[in-house]
């Protein structure tokens, strides 16, 4: 269902190029010599979403057979960022109400719940980024999506989910943002692709 050998091949391939985005925020907020503050920790996040940004063009050109600089590919991510953070701003804050709600008010309902909203989201960057859709109709065409491919979908979302709580629960915070998102987000933008076979902005990298 999810080809992990051509995954695996994308990614060990360009391993420097999908490893180099996440070094800046991963390596600075780790290893910063001063305090973290909540807005220079929000700064980090920013970049680190931009780094994702970033994997997800660069594996879309690779799926494609294009070969593009890696300074065409932030100019085009930055071109996209007013769009990604509208997005973000749409989905966090029901995502972070769903899970407050749980820790407070812990219920079934409310664990389902916490559960099913990444599995619906799973698509939202691609979408924005390759199929270069807005940010309301990213989030609809992101459920569509997961609505009609729910076993991709769901070993899409739950295991890598699992194995990034797992990480950083256990302080292997360094590994799980510098090497083990950009995995998951090559599968995400691999499956992505081979589910709506999108030619994506073709026509800005050529």
């Amino acid at each position: 269902m999810i080809e992990i050998r051509k995954v695996a091949g994308i990614y060990f391939k360009n391993f420097l190029r999908l490893t180099l985005p996440y070094i800046l925020p991963v390596g600075g907020y780790s290893f910063s010599p001063v305090r973290i503050s909540t807005p220079l920790a929000i700064i980090f996040a920013v970049v680190y979403f931009f780094a994702i940004g970033i994997t997800v063009m660069d594996v879309w050109g690779a799926l494609n057979d294009l070969s593009f600089g890696l300074l065409n590919n932030i100019f085009y991510v930055i071109r996209k960022i007013p769009q990604l953070i509208i997005s973000l701003i749409l989905v966090l804050p029901p995502g972070v109400l769903i899970f407050y709600l749980f820790l407070n008010f812990f219920s079934y309902y409310l664990f389902v719940l916490l559960a099913a909203y990444p599995f619906f989201i799973i698509y939202v960057i691609p979408i924005s980024l390759i199929g270069c859709q807005g940010p309301l109709k990213s989030i609809k065409s992101s459920f569509e999506l997961a609505w009609e491919h729910p076993g991709r979908t769901a070993l899409l979302t739950f295991p890598p989910v699992l194995i990034i709580t797992y990480l950083f629960v256990y302080s292997w915070r360094v590994f799980n943002f510098l090497f083990f998102v950009p995995i998951w987000v090559t599968l995400i933008t691999q499956s992505y692709c081979k589910i709506v076979n999108c030619k994506g902005p073709t026509s800005y990298f050529q």
